[in-house]
């Protein structure tokens, strides 16, 4: 086994566990703000204090994402949607 496979398994675990808790967050409405958004040392964002949205506010971010200009001009070619 490769001495860099341990450390590449941890950082693959702490990436799981951070995803994991960023979901499971979401799912209770918890959303992270901007300005409390810092980088730790794996690279990975954690919020240090969430704000926690209604479903209807939830649902709007979405539309919003979903719909954004910036999100659309970045979208993958392959997907061919006007097709």
């Amino acid at each position: 086994m490769c001495p860099a496979a341990p450390l590449a398994e941890a950082r693959r675990a702490a990436f799981a566990d951070h995803a994991l808790k960023r979901c499971t967050a979401r799912l209770r409405g918890e959303v992270p703000q901007a300005s409390t958004v810092v980088a730790t040392a794996g690279g990975a964002a954690a919020a240090t204090e969430p704000a926690v949205v209604g479903i209807s506010q939830q649902v709007d971010r979405l539309i919003q994402a979903a719909t954004s200009l910036d999100h659309l001009a970045v979208m993958w070619e392959g997907w061919t949607p006007w097709l």
